[in-house]
């Protein structure tokens, strides 16, 4: 997924981005995929969404 467009638009966005990207922060996502949680990395000129690894590791009775 690019962010480019999403980041013409809003300025204050890009700045949070930005920062998500440096720091590594581990982002929700309300409209990517289930778990929505993952990470952005810079790709070139624009970012990439990497979700979060998801284990169902819950034990069954």
């Amino acid at each position: 997924m690019s962010f480019n467009t999403f980041l013409i638009h809003s300025n204050g966005r890009t700045i949070l981005v930005d920062e998500a990207a440096d720091k590594g922060y581990l982002v929700a996502h309300t409209h990517a995929p289930f778990p929505g949680l993952g990470h952005v990395r810079r790709d070139g000129a624009s970012y990439r969404w990497v979700p979060a690894p998801y284990v169902d590791d819950a034990k069954r009775k």
